[in-house]
């Protein structure tokens, strides 16, 4: 895990003594306040806004209908904005002053994990409920005690439950024997999922426990489904490959040449690539220009149209994770999507949705908690069972992790299409 800076910790330590670590919690009358963290300029800023946009919609809902009912009473919410502007110092900053200054009762955030870990450091330090659409495992989990933290919780999946799916995809679904792994070895996210996804591939699973994979109808996918020929049901009673090549660059490459380059010599099946929107395109650009046919896989952050945008036809065929698109069939975010687009002017992407979600679960638990502070919704947050726009939300006894579905989308002609539920 990237360690915070010392001179980062330091500004934590001295930051929360002055402020006696123990925030106060006043509310103004019949007002709950509720932080929202994101990146709003920097070469994130589209990913959040619509994740600013997400939260808005959703304050704009739960106010419009009376605001939150605890304990007989009705309070509206008021959101209070910071931008990390993408830097682990201004997202700890921003944390410490909602907490602190602004006195809010929950954050939202979504981001890079490089700035929610730290973030979820001073949560837990001061008992105040976080909720982001992270993916990295040590969001949620003490990297040093390996226990889950008690205030932290996230709105998607983990990084642990979509790097092993993706890997029974390649392997039951694609019948894939031989993939090659490129990530950013500086983010925690994209390592996490790099390692998730090898230990499953090589680890390899059992034929009789292929049931992950889901239609419409949640009836289990046969297997090969959309490739591997010559793979049947009584034909192999397990699956496993060879991870062939696992290639890693630094945050801000630019050139994968090299890389790209071992992996072109290994030839796999497929080539996973765990990254952001900023570094995918151009991997799969200089990937196929130098004849890598490996099918391309990579998990949500590639599961938005922006990625469509700026990789064109080099991404035709390509699979990911995600657990809300507009394309996905879920009539319960049917208004969302038009609403959204209505305001916004485009379709919603998914940290919109996470977003949004995330507002909506804070509500309900405060509404469970029946008292407006901290512990309360804390313990609220435990009781939720949540039917959103990007799925059924409910929190593991003892965890911040959700059980939840996630979906595998292709992307066929320059748009999105839904291939598969994930059961969790």
């Amino acid at each position: 895990m990237k360690k915070l800076s010392f001179a980062l910790a330091m500004l934590t330590i001295v930051s929360l003594a002055l402020t006696g670590c123990a925030a106060p919690q006043a509310q103004a009358p019949q007002t709950i306040k509720i932080g929202l963290i994101t990146q709003l300029t920097g070469d994130m800023a589209v990913v959040g806004q619509t994740v600013r946009n997400g939260a808005e919609m959703a304050v704009k809902e739960i106010n419009a209908e009376g605001g939150v009912e605890v304990n007989l009473k009705k309070y509206k919410i008021e959101l209070v904005v910071a931008d990390s502007e993408g830097q682990e110092a201004k997202a700890v900053a921003a944390a410490l002053k909602l907490i602190t200054q602004d006195n809010v009762l929950a954050i939202v955030q979504h981001e890079r994990s490089q700035t929610a870990v730290p973030v979820a450091l001073i949560a837990e330090s001061t008992k105040t409920v976080l909720i982001g659409g992270i993916a990295a495992p040590e969001f949620t989990m003490d990297s040093m005690t390996k226990q889950p933290r008690k205030y932290v919780f996230r709105s998607t999946f983990s990084s642990d439950f979509q790097g092993p799916a993706l890997a029974q995809f390649t392997l039951t679904q694609l019948g894939a024997k031989k993939a090659a792994v490129l990530y950013d070895s500086e983010s925690l996210y994209n390592r996490s999922l790099a390692e998730s996804f090898k230990a499953t591939f090589v680890g390899g699973i059992s034929a009789g426990a292929t049931a992950l994979f889901t239609g419409l109808d949640n009836a289990p996918l046969p297997i090969g489904v959309f490739g591997g020929e010559g793979i049947g049901e009584g034909a192999i009673q397990d699956f496993s490959g060879e991870v062939v090549a696992f290639e890693s660059y630094k945050t801000g490459d630019k050139d994968f040449a090299a890389q790209l380059n071992r992996i072109k010599a290994a030839n796999p099946d497929v080539l996973f690539l765990p990254n952001y929107l900023t570094d995918v395109p151009t991997q799969v650009k200089q990937a196929k220009s130098l004849g890598i046919a490996a099918t391309i896989v990579g998990p949500d952050t590639m599961a938005q149209a922006d990625m469509l945008k700026a990789c064109g036809a080099a991404c035709d065929g390509a699979y990911a994770t995600t657990d809300f698109r507009p394309e996905i069939p879920n009539k319960l975010a049917d208004k969302f999507i038009q609403d959204y687009a209505a305001a916004y002017g485009a379709a919603p992407e998914w940290p919109a949705a996470s977003a949004y979600d995330s507002i909506k679960i804070l509500a309900m638990a405060l509404e469970r908690g029946a008292k407006v502070d901290r512990e309360a919704l804390r313990d609220g947050m435990t009781r939720v069972s949540y039917d959103g726009v990007s799925g059924n939300i409910s929190f593991r006894a003892g965890s911040g992790d959700p059980v939840k579905a996630a979906n595998i989308m292709q992307i066929k002609g320059g748009q999105f299409v839904w291939v598969a539920n994930v059961q969790p």
